[in-house]
């Protein structure tokens, strides 16, 4: 087994109590896993604050889960509600 599936098997207890919260222009954010793991990906909780900067990414693939709330996602052209 390569060492990075390896590594992402291993049991963790991750809560944002134990994180260092970092700020951007719109939104709070605590890493979860970081890319410098070495995992091959990396996983953040996100805080938005009101409306997010646009962004466009290219050759990744991006996965939301909205928790509460309520707004709007705009992707390859469609809005789609939450």
């Amino acid at each position: 087994m390569s060492e990075h599936i390896s590594k992402a098997h291993e049991a963790r207890i991750i809560s944002p109590d134990n994180l260092e919260v970092r700020q951007r222009d719109g939104f709070s954010y605590w890493p979860l896993i970081e890319t410098s793991e070495g995992l091959g990906f990396s996983m953040n909780l996100v805080e938005a604050h009101g409306r997010h900067y646009r962004t466009a990414v290219q050759g990744v693939t991006r996965t939301y889960t909205v928790m509460r709330g309520e707004g709007t996602f705009k992707l390859d052209g469609k809005t789609h509600d939450v």
